[in-house]
């Protein structure tokens, strides 16, 4: 009889070190399970988005946006301007904005492409835009 409480222990204390054993095993997963990034949605514009140019002339059309994650804008976050080869930073409501400089040749017709790569809480984003511009006069010869 004295030998039942004995291995009584030692498969209890067995049982416990398997429990303690598989615990990591079995809530790992969850662990590293990862959570969906919050939905984000970028806009663009452009102003003036059209408009007539001659030769020698320029026009300034702001290009600007907002991106939007989970209904409230996002602040500090780069937008790339992926055809202008430039970036803005959004300010604490989500807005940003660029100035595209437009020449004779350069807005006609010009599509501005803008990216937010997103980040561990944010998904990505994309908008796409077009600067039109037209000719008046001829140009310089």
């Amino acid at each position: 009889m004295a030998q039942k409480p004995i291995a009584i222990s030692l498969i209890a204390a067995l049982v416990v070190a398997g429990i303690l054993t598989l615990c990591p095993l079995a809530t790992k997963p969850l662990t590293n399970q990862a959570f969906a990034a919050t939905p984000c949605s970028l806009t663009v514009s452009a102003n003036p988005s059209s408009g007539s140019i001659g030769w020698g002339e320029k026009i300034d059309s702001t290009i600007s946006g907002t991106l939007t994650c989970g209904g409230t804008g996002l602040g500090g976050a780069k937008i790339d301007f992926t055809t202008m080869y430039s970036y803005s930073i959004t300010d604490s409501s989500g807005n940003y904005d660029k100035v595209l400089v437009c020449t004779y040749n350069s807005c006609e017709p010009f599509i501005v492409k803008v990216h937010y790569a997103g980040d561990s809480e944010h998904s990505a984003a994309d908008a796409s835009t077009t600067v039109n511009m037209t000719h008046h006069g001829e140009a310089y010869k």
